[in-house]
């Protein structure tokens, strides 16, 4: 009988394997990104980018100022150490904006990020949102005068170059940007940022690109609490989401909406491929994470129930550019851990615990990721012993192709559409579409109310193309024409009457 006890725990091994998430090893090992060790700086807000191949760290700083109980913010970036580099050298360091007070004792200032986290993006943009508030107390307790300041910060050469959104002051009304409110194209190049001035419901929604210009700005944003949810989609085009309630505009003007399914405290991503994610913790049941796909036009996709993450609180996800697989990355009391999906949110069976053995950490908290074409950087904060640092980890994963590179005239995609004709139309109106080449159009005709009542995808050859639709069943009134190609849109009114 003894001979076969080898064999039997063998065996039980196997069975155990079986029952128990596989958990792979980090590939390299945990770093500190503390610059200065053992001091009192507070680190916060974790961010990612690449730029060519290499990898960017971005971080919040809460610095203590001698002789004051108070803190300075500053925001740092660095470049991801090499094995031989014990901390992240340091690239560059802004001190937001501040603004003056009349009476710096009675002065609150709430500084950058305190509401909305800084963002990083892709090397073309590397923005840090802030805004700054400070409550000045004329008359106790009666006249509180607030003053804000909201900017977005971009590389300029050597320094940063600030592009002042809005500064504003009111007395009684309180001023404050939106949450959640910034979502990034990078077809573009642009970083869209929702903001709002006092307590109203409506906001505005500004474009800044690589070089710190404001393009464009659309106002009359509906906002709930001052929280919306942006997704870029293309040039001038974008979705608001509060709650359910999806809105989709195009050249300043709402487009279509629809409805989603409500939950509570969502979440989303922009994919890759003209859908976007959506997750969310169950109230009920917080070790339940939920992730789902919906496309444009709010079609829902896959989804996939994260069970079994226990405490882990905090959660981002983010896209491969490479292969296209999303990334689910959570942190908490139990450290950091990855689950890796493909496109589809099929699991890949790739599960990783991202804080490597004998780190220690009481708790992890906000998270961010990137990926490079074999690996997944990850970010995080690390609590300890009242400390709160910056700790990073690089894992593999599935090794994708060759970097994606856009066309080098799709943001000079230039294609012309005639007036639709007949106008007013009754049965049939149709329009002529002039492409630069090759090319797959998209045609939307959405109602008086936004929604979309004929959708076409066509693809066409260089040159000239006729494209008709057909109007039978419509019911009469001012209609949009929505053309979509090579990143670019087009839009028309129609009028149906019979």
């Amino acid at each position: 009988m003894t001979q076969y006890r080898p064999l039997c725990r063998s065996l039980l091994f196997l069975l155990l394997l079986t029952l128990i998430p596989i958990v792979l090893p980090a590939q390299e090992r945990t770093i500190s990104l503390e610059p200065i060790p053992d001091t009192n700086i507070v680190q916060l807000w974790p961010g990612l980018f690449t730029k060519g191949k290499q990898v960017y760290v971005t971080w919040g700083e809460q610095r203590p100022i001698a002789g004051s109980s108070q803190r300075q913010v500053w925001y740092t970036i660095g470049r991801w150490p090499e094995k031989s580099e014990t901390f992240a050298p340091i690239v560059a360091t802004l001190k937001p904006d501040t603004l003056s007070a009349d009476n710096p004792a009675t002065m609150w200032p709430y500084g950058f990020g305190f509401s909305e986290q800084p963002q990083s993006y892709d090397g073309a943009v590397f923005a840090g949102s802030s805004h700054w508030r400070e409550d000045q107390q004329k008359t106790a307790p009666n006249d509180i005068i607030y003053k804000a300041r909201y900017s977005v910060y971009v590389p300029d050469g050597s320094g940063w170059k600030t592009v002042k959104i809005f500064d504003d002051k009111k007395s009684g009304t309180e001023v404050a940007v939106a949450v959640h409110g910034n979502g990034y194209n990078p077809n573009t190049g642009e970083l869209l940022t929702a903001w709002i001035s006092g307590t109203g419901t409506t906001g505005t929604v500004t474009s800044v690109d690589t070089a710190g210009n404001i393009r464009w700005s659309v106002t009359g944003i509906p906002m709930a609490a001052r929280e919306v949810n942006i997704i870029p989609i293309g040039d001038r085009e974008f979705l608001t989401i509060i709650d359910s309630a999806v809105i989709r505009y195009a050249n300043g003007s709402p487009i279509a909406n629809w409805k989603i399914p409500s939950v509570v405290r969502p979440r989303y991503q922009r994919l890759g491929d003209n859908r976007f994610l959506r997750y969310y913790t169950d109230t009920t049941v917080v070790t339940k994470l939920t992730v789902e796909i919906f496309s444009y036009d709010g079609t829902p996709g896959n989804s996939y129930v994260l069970n079994r993450i226990d405490t882990l609180a905090n959660h981002t996800v983010t896209q491969s550019p490479y292969n296209s697989d999303i990334a689910v990355i959570s942190s908490g009391p139990l450290g950091v851990y990855l689950n890796l999906f493909d496109g589809h949110l099929a699991p890949t069976g790739q599960i990783f615990k991202v804080s490597s053995a004998g780190t220690v950490v009481d708790t992890a908290g906000t998270v961010a990721a990137v990926f490079t074409r074999d690996s997944l950087y990850v970010l995080w904060q690390s609590y300890h012993n009242g400390a709160v640092d910056m700790h990073g980890n690089a894992v593999p994963a599935r090794e994708g192709g060759s970097p994606p590179v856009s066309a080098p005239d799709d943001r000079a995609f230039a294609f012309s559409v005639s007036a639709v004709v007949p106008n007013p139309a009754r049965e049939t109106a149709g329009f002529s579409l002039q492409l630069p080449r090759a090319a797959s159009v998209e045609v939307d005709l959405a109602d008086p109310l936004g929604r979309i009542v004929h959708h076409d995808v066509r693809h066409l050859s260089e040159g000239e193309s006729t494209i008709d639709l057909d109007l039978a069943g419509l019911s009469n009134g001012a209609y949009t024409v929505v053309v979509r190609t090579g990143g670019r849109i087009s839009t028309s009114k129609l009028m149906i009457v019979r």
